[in-house]
């Protein structure tokens, strides 16, 4: 049987970070996504201490540059013949009070956090259907049920 292929965008820091390793530990190759390919030692670095740095294959993809997400989702057929799992996780919170912030901060924000899923799991779903399974991961935060008077764009 084939390899297990794994999607996480935003794996920079944080949960996608953690995911990477821990999901290359269990045997996946995953491909671990940001942004900024600038960003990835701490990815690196965690990679080489768990010893799993075979597993990970570090890729740009900014999930909001919506016209290249089919290609980059293509290209990932191409080198790895399937997508098992997409784990969504991109996203950031912006801080500041909601009447002090810009419409086109928000509009980003809006931009990375809903429709930048929303076009990576589109374009992973006809690979997906073409297989007969796969998963799709929906990274979210506790913001969407307790609110804080600073982030009130995000929580909201």
């Amino acid at each position: 049987m084939a390899e297990n292929v794994v999607l996480i965008t935003g794996s920079s820091s944080g949960i996608g970070l953690l995911t990477t390793v821990e999901l290359a530990r269990a045997g996946f190759r995953v491909i671990a996504s940001m942004r900024d390919l600038g960003r990835r030692q701490r990815l690196d670095d965690a990679a080489a201490a768990a010893g799993v740095g075979k597993n990970i294959d570090v890729r740009r993809l900014d999930i909001t540059e919506f016209d290249g997400i089919p290609e980059f989702i293509a290209q990932l057929e191409r080198d790895y013949g399937r997508l098992d799992v997409l784990v969504n996780n991109a996203g950031f919170a912006m801080a500041g009070f909601a009447e002090d912030l810009l419409l086109e901060e928000l509009r980003q924000q809006f931009e990375t956090n809903f429709f930048g899923a929303v076009a990576v799991s589109k374009a992973a779903l006809p690979i997906m259907r073409r297989q007969r399974s796969g998963h799709i991961i929906m990274v979210s935060s506790i913001g969407g049920r307790i609110s804080a008077p600073v982030i009130g764009a995000y929580d909201s």
